[in-house]
């Protein structure tokens, strides 16, 4: 959803089912054969060394970066789009090491290019230790005035989540019932 709905590059994953379970498996971008390798620093290593926010949403400790150059405000956009997404697919993982970046060159200058997002899932049903479906609310939050426009934008691409997980076949009765619920819950929003 993030590479058609948002324009965002992504990880390219694919899902597997074994043994009653389905799993999702994400390809490293950062990785090329068995030696090669792409330079790649999460955010919570850039977020320790030049900015020290760490624990805070991407975009307010991100947009430190901007003022000396070191990111863009396509960056900041992108991050931002990304961010809100994440929250309305109910990914409560958003910690700093799932985003990262790479260094690139801007007019001789040294900066960072947001790497492909990935880890973007609805990790607030993530299996707990003896529960299969741990029951817990969805609850989508309305934007900001500033922030209505890309929260737009990431609903549209989160309701196209939410519908097309409810329609795989793949995804358990239960739990497609809960994305089909999220999806009408988020559409009342929109």
């Amino acid at each position: 959803m993030l590479a058609s709905q948002l324009n965002v590059a992504a990880a390219t994953s694919r899902i597997h089912l074994h043994g009653g379970r389905t799993f999702l498996e994400i390809n490293r971008f950062d990785r090329h054969g068995a030696l090669g390798r792409s330079p790649v620093a999460t955010w919570c290593s850039l977020n320790a060394a030049m900015v020290g926010s760490a624990g805070h949403p991407w975009l307010e400790a991100c947009a430190k970066l901007l003022p000396t150059g070191w990111l863009t405000t396509h960056d900041l956009a992108t991050i931002q789009r990304v961010w809100l997404y994440g929250q309305l697919i109910a990914n409560t993982d958003m910690h700093d090491g799932n985003l990262s970046f790479q260094p690139v060159l801007r007019d001789g200058t040294p900066a960072f290019a947001l790497a492909p997002i990935y880890d973007m899932l609805p990790m607030l049903y993530a299996p707990v230790r003896g529960v299969e479906l741990p029951r817990r609310q969805y609850a989508p939050k309305l934007p900001l005035p500033a922030d209505t426009s890309a929260w737009q934008a990431a609903a549209r691409a989160a309701l196209t989540f939410w519908r097309t997980a409810a329609a795989d076949p793949r995804i358990g009765d239960d739990f497609r019932r809960l994305c089909e619920d999220n999806g009408d819950l988020l559409s009342q929003l929109l």
